[in-house]
């Protein structure tokens, strides 16, 4: 639950804080191993987004597929910018023909039902980008079908925090709280801590990920109620 930050032994007048008209909120956080020195002013993320699964999903006996080819998750980067938990349905939706020579046709379907993507299967091993995840789909030597399928499930994610970075693609590209005071997290074990989710902070001693600014997450910040100013 969120607490008020009532009292000057709590509330740390730095130049971190920009006023109080708007009161402070703090919660409780878990900051990932690995994260380093997060440095108080730090913007955190929150991973949402876990590990990515292939199951068949055609439209068979028992979900099988009249097709043998197959679905493999990208090894490198299977989860892209704008993913989110979930089921995706990859559903093909036009056979592979011989003459002329084209591959199997599908659809891709993100958690919320929504088409996303519409893609080619390949001959030969290759990699196919969809938006949000990235794997490759190849036929066999029975064609696909339009009917055959697969699904590809991101688990959902830790619920951890760490350095807010937007080409982060475990959830960890959007703003959600700023770190109290600095905390040292070892390579190997989390760490407890505590951050901001609303008040009034000075832009310029909040600290990012990557090469990102505060133009980068200025209009996810305001939806929390995060307000920046630059008034010291």
């Amino acid at each position: 639950m969120a607490e008020l930050v009532k009292t000057l032994n709590t509330f740390a007048h730095d130049a971190l804080i920009g006023g109080t008209e708007i009161p402070l909120l703090t919660k409780a956080v878990t900051l990932a191993a690995g994260s380093g020195t997060v440095a108080r002013g730090t913007v955190l993320g929150k991973i949402t987004i876990g590990a990515a699964s292939v199951a068949v999903a055609g439209a068979g006996e028992a979900g099988a597929n009249t097709g043998n080819g197959t679905l493999t998750i990208d090894a490198t980067t299977p989860v892209l910018a704008g993913a989110k938990p979930g089921v995706y349905q990859v559903k093909i939706v036009s056979a592979a023909v011989a003459d002329p020579a084209a591959a199997a046709m599908a659809h891709v379907f993100d958690p919320d039902g929504d088409l996303i993507d519409i893609i080619e299967a390949a001959t030969t091993p290759g990699t196919t980008f969809s938006k949000q995840i990235k794997f490759v789909i190849v036929d066999g030597s029975t064609a696909f079908v339009a009917g055959d399928g697969f699904t590809v499930t991101l688990a959902a994610g830790s619920g951890k925090h760490k350095t807010v970075d937007s080409t982060a693609v475990d959830g960890s590209a959007v703003a959600d709280c700023i770190a109290v005071q600095t905390v040292v997290v070892p390579a190997d074990a989390d760490a407890k801590g505590e951050a901001y989710t609303q008040g009034i902070f000075n832009g310029d001693h909040l600290i990012f990920g990557g090469s990102d600014t505060m133009a980068t997450h200025a209009d996810r910040l305001r939806e929390l109620n995060i307000i920046v100013t630059n008034e010291q």
